[in-house]
């Protein structure tokens, strides 16, 4: 048997005296439920009987009546054939004719007959009784006497199957339990905060005065996190008042602490005070925002439990505990919100020799790691670009001083290489003196007349070689009259020149570059179109990005510097226009420039 006592040991707290409230409202409701059912089951099998009876006397009332005539015109074998068919159709346990003496002559089963035919005597019949679950009736044949019918009811009343009104009464007792069972889960929830409180305040009374360890669970509710809330509270006043009791000691006062705690929290770096065990003690608001926790709920934790990185437990421990005096530098990412964040984690032991405690600082160093990254694949980016037309020219040239006698066409075909190099190495130089411009913020627009005939003639020049090279038919398709807008020349070359010595390197060999011209009253455009790899959309933006570089595959071996294209549109938006991008995979792209025919006041000469 299940006691109080039991029930309070296997359940934590308070929430016995909830589980032994239910425990006996359930079992009331299964005694109310139980009795209620044996009850309605037995009153409605005793109706269920007695109608069957009374259906029974008016059945074999008719029975009799068909017995006494053949029993009178001696049709013995016809009584017991009668017998036999209403025994097994009527669904009766017995029926049988009985002589005064209890010799039977008819029988539903033959095998209880005694006299096979009828005798000549009949002696007289006693007493006849009837009661629940037989019948007896009198015969009286004329010529022969009187015998006694009996009629025994079939045995199923006593089994019968539960009814409706015993399946109601049963789903209404099950509904209730049910009903129970749901309204203690609510109840258990609703008090198990309470609960757990009334556990930590006992293990408080019983001498536990950790804060950390009277916390409870706050998935149990509201009360729970008020509660540690408190904690955190009291333990955030405790380092206050460690903190206000040292510099008091000094001589300082209490002004000073609050000043001290107002400067640590204006840092933008994580500033942690742990003890010898590496527990918290105190934290700014950094240290709290790059830990992902309320600083609150720093406190009294144990840091590295909150950092989750081992080697940085082990490098911090010996400091904690005053065993190491130098300075610990470590870079993790300790972030679970932020996969590419890079933070340094650097301490230093603040306690005596033999006392310990420790300070750590925590810096956010992402952005000088991505800077860095970015530098280093710039540097190895612009090396590669230089190289390839340095080594080009420097092949021609050699050729040319191992072979003065080369004839004219062969040298000239290669002084023009070598110009088309130069001209190359010219455009990468312009590109990262534009970038140094760019991030120096002193980007400039020379402004004049330009003329945009001549321009698409230098550029259809600059670039029919490397088109050729490549097996790319290169097509201007431009107006008999070009108009003459106000900009900067050499920047709206450059930006011209990027778009299409792009189209020419991510376009196949076979494949097509063409530059349309359009404009309107106000404006110009110059569509740059090829029929090359094509840009995804989610990439449409991305490739406007210095140094971004494209995750498709293709390109692996397409060398590039990541910088033409945020040039151009830097250089076109500084006019006044803009860059687009119109692009499919696998079918090609379309840039186009749009440009203001007159310069903005703002960059105008």
């Amino acid at each position: 048997m299940t006691t109080p006592g039991h029930i309070r040991r296997l359940l934590p707290g308070d929430e016995s005296v909830v589980a032994g409230l239910g425990l006996g409202a359930a079992a009331v409701v299964v005694i109310t439920s139980a009795t209620l059912w044996w009850v309605t089951v037995h009153a409605e099998r005793d109706a269920i009987a007695r109608g069957r009876q009374n259906t029974a006397q008016v059945l074999t009332g008719a029975l009799a009546q068909s017995v006494e005539t053949m029993l009178s015109n001696d049709e013995l074998s016809s009584v017991r054939r009668l017998l036999t068919d209403v025994g097994r159709e009527g669904g009766f346990g017995a029926l049988r004719i009985e002589l005064g003496d209890g010799g039977i002559i008819a029988d539903s089963d033959p095998a209880r007959i005694t006299h096979q035919s009828i005798p000549n005597v009949w002696p007289p019949v006693g007493e006849l009784t009837s009661g629940l679950g037989f019948l007896q009736l009198p015969l009286r044949v004329p010529g022969k006497g009187e015998a006694m019918l009996r009629v025994e009811l079939s045995g199923d009343a006593e089994t019968l199957a539960p009814s409706t009104a015993e399946a109601w009464v049963g789903g209404v007792s099950a509904g209730a339990l049910a009903a129970l069972g749901l309204l203690y889960r609510v109840v258990r929830r609703r008090t198990r905060g309470l609960a757990a409180i009334s556990d930590a305040l006992r293990a408080a009374s019983e001498g536990e005065k950790e804060p950390r360890a009277l916390e409870v669970d706050e998935r149990h509710g509201p009360q729970a996190i008020a509660w540690n809330t408190l904690l955190s509270e009291l333990l955030r006043l405790r380092a206050q008042q460690s903190m206000r009791s040292g510099v008091e000691g000094r001589g300082e006062s209490s002004g000073a602490v609050d000043d001290l705690a107002a400067a640590c929290d204006a840092l933008w770096h994580g500033l942690v005070v742990v003890d010898d065990e590496l527990r918290v003690r105190y934290a700014n608001g950094a240290a709290a925002v790059f830990l992902a926790s309320r600083r609150e709920g720093l406190l009294g934790a144990e840091l590295t439990a909150r950092i989750g990185d081992q080697e940085i437990a082990a490098a911090l421990r010996p400091l904690a505990g005053g065993n190491q005096r130098t300075r610990v530098v470590i870079e993790r990412a300790i972030d679970p919100t932020r996969d590419d964040a890079v933070f340094r984690i650097s301490g230093r032991t603040i306690g005596q020799r033999d006392s310990g405690g420790a300070v750590v600082l925590i810096e956010d160093v992402t952005q000088q790691r991505v800077a860095d990254r970015s530098r280093n694949a710039f540097v190895a980016q612009v090396t590669h670009e230089l190289r390839t037309p340095l080594t080009n020219m420097r092949l021609y040239v050699e050729s040319l001083l191992e072979k003065p006698d080369t004839d004219e066409t062969t040298r000239l075909q290669f002084m023009n290489i070598i110009n088309g190099e130069v001209r190359r190495l010219e455009r990468i130089v312009g590109d990262m003196l534009s970038v140094s411009e760019i991030e120096a913020g002193t980007l400039k627009l020379t402004t004049d007349d330009v003329r945009l005939a001549a321009l698409m003639e230098d550029l259809e020049r600059d670039f029919r070689h490397p088109a050729k090279a490549k097996n790319i038919k290169l097509k201007f398709t431009l107006p008999p009259k070009l108009p003459v807008v106000v900009a900067d020349r050499d920047k709206i070359l450059l930006a011209v020149s990027n778009l299409i010595g792009n189209a020419l390197k991510y376009t196949p060999e076979g494949g097509e570059v063409t530059v349309r011209f359009r404009e309107d009253a106000d404006r110009v455009a110059i569509d740059v179109s090829d029929t090359g790899l094509g840009i995804s959309e989610d990439e449409s933006e991305l490739v406007f990005e210095r140094f971004y570089r494209s995750k498709d595959q293709r390109i692996d071996g397409i060398s590039g510097s990541g910088l033409g294209l945020p040039l151009a549109r830097q250089v076109v938006r500084l006019h006044g226009g803009d860059i687009t991008l119109v692009s499919a995979v696998g079918k090609g792209s379309t840039f186009t420039i749009t440009l203001p025919k007159s310069a903005p006041l703002s960059i105008a000469a």
